[in-house]
């Protein structure tokens, strides 16, 4: 061919520089789309580290420690009480209008009447952070006392507002981890602790999926992928020991500033069925996690 015998017939110095060319051509083909996919790859690297939560945090009421989220024994037998801790007298069994009467100038619950067995109990808690526009809550329990769980948002009140709502009362120097996010969580008056606060929850209850259940909303499913990732192919398991799994909706972080700080308060609400009559003295697991959604 013309081209080879060209080639062919140029000077050694001629033929060292057209290699040397084609060299350095074939180099530039290969690094410049490889220097291309590594600096796209650095600036996904970048916008990932700025998206991603700098934290992400479930604590106790008023962003205190974990350690006081306190999930304390359920008494299906307990009565209700007032916010003194008193037992509360109602007139009838329809139960609203307490039953009272005058004791020495002071108003007291006369007990000669009808009591009223509790079918619930709530605790509250905080999700906070920062950098998150909205996040998901996953609950994840066993069954061996058929509790059902729902939760709510919530709002902190400093003063007792009219209705229900739950009452906190704060602990001293509680916000180990907060202050990282809330440094001025140290100059707050609850930070000294013995400070009552009030959570109001939500007409509503917060929306979700159960992501395991037989019908209805009591027993797991034993066959299915969470299974497995439990217990593998041992079949041997008590039906209400297998956790079942309830994930929320989406829900909107409610930003501190413009600094991307945020924090949400919840309530969660445990239910059982009002007709029971004894203590099971049973044990029951939850496992409450979190995970930012965008």
């Amino acid at each position: 061919m013309p081209i080879i015998r060209k080639i062919r017939e140029l000077s050694l110095r001629k033929k060292l520089r057209l290699i040397l060319a084609v060299t350095l051509g074939i180099v530039l083909v290969i690094v410049i789309p490889v220097t291309a996919w590594y600096s796209s790859q650095r600036k996904a690297a970048e916008l990932y580290k700025i998206q991603y939560p700098n934290s992400l945090y479930i604590n106790a009421a008023h962003r205190e420690d974990q350690i006081y989220f306190d999930l304390d024994a359920v008494n299906v037998n307990e009565l209700e009480k007032d916010e003194h801790g008193a037992v509360i007298y109602y007139t009838d069994a329809t139960y609203t209008t307490p039953k009272t009467k005058e004791v020495d100038g002071n108003t007291v619950y006369d007990k000669t009447g009808v009591t009223r067995v509790i079918a619930s109990q709530k605790y509250v808690f905080s999700v906070f952070g920062s950098n998150t526009e909205k996040f998901k809550i996953q609950l994840a329990y066993t069954n061996n006392n058929q509790f059902k769980y729902h939760l709510y948002q919530a709002t902190e009140q400093t003063t007792q507002p009219a209705g229900s709502s739950e009452k906190y009362v704060t602990h001293s120097n509680a916000h180990t981890t907060s202050t990282a996010i809330f440094s001025d969580d140290l100059t707050d008056p609850a930070y000294a602790g013995d400070i009552p606060l009030y959570y109001v929850q939500n007409a509503t209850a917060i929306t979700g999926t159960y992501l395991n259940t037989q019908s209805g909303d009591l027993l797991a499913v034993n066959n299915d992928t969470l299974y497995a990732n439990n217990y593998g192919a041992n079949t041997n398991v008590q039906e209400r020991s297998v956790p079942i799994y309830w994930q929320s909706s989406s829900i909107d972080a409610e930003h501190a500033d413009n600094n991307k700080r945020f924090y949400n308060y919840f309530i969660l609400e445990v239910t059982w069925d009002a007709t029971r009559q004894a203590e099971k003295k049973e044990t029951d697991m939850i496992a409450i996690t979190v995970q930012r959604t965008s």
